[in-house]
């Protein structure tokens, strides 16, 4: 789901007009016209079984909040890292999200929903000026098995792919300019957009986790940041 006003994609607001917001297949052609409930919006990511939303709270922790409005902090105590963005696992039991202890260098974590057994998947190297690279949470794969993120190196960001136990990482694409990890197809397929230069609005790309068969979406041209990946069931 993206922001859209008169054809063009709307990159940094929501647009409080329904008729703006459009929903895109990216396996085909077609544009689907979807209002908005009123939950959703740019932090909050909603879970497979509805019953919660995780909002990052920036700048520190992610809480999650209940359809009724109850708040609960995931953040321990003692925990001082800064908690961003976040994806939920397929079964609604875990929570991955990019972290760090403060020097801007994000690195991949998994925690329970209740914010118990929290541990880091990665360890990128500090890149200087700090917060400018690491890695960034995408999604993880329909069977909850594997995660999606993006990974800075020398330059730019690349897509990567890691097991849900941190094993077995694996760098998806190697090309100039930048990936941003997009969602993860219950067709197995990956979507991602890819930056160039200083343009403002990316590429849109969907390629198999294996690295092969990479197609370009040009359907999606003019879209910038989604609202929401929705898959029907």
């Amino acid at each position: 789901m993206f922001r859209f006003a008169g054809g063009v994609a709307l990159r940094h607001r929501v647009s409080s007009n329904p008729r703006n917001n459009a929903c895109l297949d990216p396996l085909r052609l077609r544009i689907h016209d979807r209002r908005l409930d009123g939950v959703l919006d740019l932090v909050k990511r909603r879970v497979p079984s509805g019953r919660h939303a995780g909002a990052p709270n920036r700048p520190e922790s992610i809480h999650l909040v209940t359809p009724a409005g109850k708040l609960r902090d995931l953040a321990e105590p003692s925990f001082s890292a800064v908690q961003e963005g976040l994806a939920w696992s397929p079964d609604s039991r875990r929570i991955a999200y990019s972290g760090h202890s403060g020097d801007g260098n994000l690195a991949l974590w998994v925690m329970n929903r209740d914010g118990s057994d929290r541990r880091q998947l990665t360890f990128p190297t500090l890149v200087e000026p700090r917060g400018s690279g690491g890695d960034h949470i995408g999604a993880w794969s329909p069977d909850g098995a594997r995660l999606l993120y993006s990974s800075y190196d020398n330059g730019g960001f690349e897509l990567w792919v890691i097991n849900a136990d941190g094993s077995g990482a694996y760098r998806l694409t190697d090309w100039a300019g930048g990936d941003s990890a997009g969602t993860w197809l219950r067709s197995g397929e990956i979507v991602f957009a890819h930056f160039t230069g200083d343009e403002p609005l990316p590429k849109w790309y969907i390629v198999p986790p294996d690295g092969t068969g990479l197609r370009s979406l040009p359907w999606f041209s003019g879209a910038g940041d989604p609202l929401d990946w929705v898959q029907p069931r």
